[in-house]
């Protein structure tokens, strides 16, 4: 996946999480309305403005959490990969095989091999990506138990 994909979709991951917790907050509210107070024009159009408002902020907060826990990482692997990149570039590139490795035994700096996938589907780590901390953090509080990497052979 190319990087301007990646940020097409992470902003509009974003805009759901914001419009879809907005329109069930909304509904909500109304329902409750009519079935609390029946067909009340005016109670309903203060419920229904307030609701709007309060779960629109509560989207906005889950859309800022889905940015720290998700979105960052990736951004961050990006920056990485770009940094090791320029490096291999500068000092010729070391004969790197592929192995997998259990995520206990994971180090900042590796380079992943194949995606990742939490058990619901998400994306986790793109192929090419390299670990921080917070992705192997991140991968096993998603119960991921192996990762293929690539590793440098030694001589």
């Amino acid at each position: 996946m190319d990087k301007r994909r990646l940020f097409e979709n992470i902003a509009l991951i974003k805009k759901r999480i914001f419009a879809l917790t907005t329109f069930a907050g909304f509904s909500v509210v109304c329902v409750a309305t009519v079935y609390g107070k029946g067909i009340d024009f005016l109670a309903l159009f203060v419920n229904s403005a307030v609701a709007m408002i309060v779960f629109g902020l509560l989207g906005f907060g889950t859309a800022a959490l889905y940015e720290r826990l998700i979105e960052n990482p990736l951004i961050d692997s990006y920056r990485e990969e770009a940094r090791q990149r320029i490096r291999s570039l500068q000092h010729g590139e070391p004969e790197m095989l592929e192995m997998e490795v259990p995520v206990s035994e994971l180090r900042a700096g590796m380079a992943v091999c194949q995606q990742v996938d939490s058990a619901e589907g998400a994306l986790l780590v793109r192929p090419g990506a390299i670990l921080t901390d917070r992705l192997i953090l991140t991968l096993q509080e998603n119960g991921i138990e192996r990762v293929r990497v690539k590793a440098q052979r030694s001589s």
